[in-house]
């Protein structure tokens, strides 16, 4: 789980009532938290309610949310606090101050919230693998390494924010693990999957015919076609 520097176990073990969550800066990186937190606790979508704003519109939102039951053992609400007024952060607290408890709240604030909000909160620090810094590399060994373990689930996710650097970063692969020189990724990276090695011919083939415009949907679908291979 890449939760958070430390903490990561508690997250994964039992959600607090409350998480205050910092140090995401953006909306990807959010959502990559609020994912794993779904599935790591099983928790259904009707379950999750995901809001990027705290306004007088999503307040009546959570509400509506929070006072319905849940079809599973948990519901989940993940709210970004950065730029609310303390009048907004206000109307989240009779929330906060009386919880379900099948009722679990992860906000993201990276400024100053409520002192009353933070002293109900267990606060954690992200981790830098949420960066949204995260290069073309990095997907790219996710991706194949969801394909290796027959994961599609995993492979859905690692591909989410797939874009043309991570199109050629998956050609570069090929090539190097083709040829055995390693250039943009390191030697041992291109032993590490060895189970794709029969593959590389055709996964080189696919790549260099696919559509410019569209590279996120051809390399999507040339990857899960490997996947499907290595399971058969």
């Amino acid at each position: 789980m890449r939760l958070v520097t430390g903490d990561s176990l508690i997250l994964s073990k039992a959600l607090p009532s409350v998480s205050l969550i910092k140090g995401l800066a953006s909306e990807e990186d959010r959502l990559l938290v609020v994912s794993d937190l779904i599935s790591v606790h099983s928790i259904v979508e009707a379950d999750t309610l995901t809001l990027d704003s705290l306004t007088s519109e999503t307040s009546g939102s959570i509400h509506k949310f929070c006072t319905t039951a849940p079809f599973g053992k948990l519901k989940l609400t993940s709210l970004n606090l950065e730029g609310s007024s303390g009048r907004m952060q206000n109307t989240l607290l009779k929330l906060l101050e009386t919880p379900y408890p099948s009722l679990k709240f992860v906000l993201f604030s990276n400024s100053a919230v409520l002192n009353t909000i933070e002293s109900r909160s267990q606060v954690f620090w992200a981790d830098f693998d949420y960066s949204t810094k995260k290069d073309s590399k990095s997907r790219v060994l996710e991706a194949l390494k969801a394909c290796i373990s027959r994961d599609r689930l995993l492979l859905e996710k690692s591909m989410k924010y797939w874009d043309t650097d991570c199109h050629s970063s998956l050609l570069s692969w090929v090539i190097e693990a083709r040829s055995g020189h390693s250039q943009l990724f390191d030697r041992s990276t291109l032993r590490g999957f060895y189970p794709i090695l029969p593959y590389l011919e055709n996964l080189l083939y696919a790549l260099l015919n696919v559509d410019e415009a569209r590279p996120r949907i051809s390399d999507h679908a040339i990857i899960l076609s490997l996947l499907e291979d290595l399971r058969g």
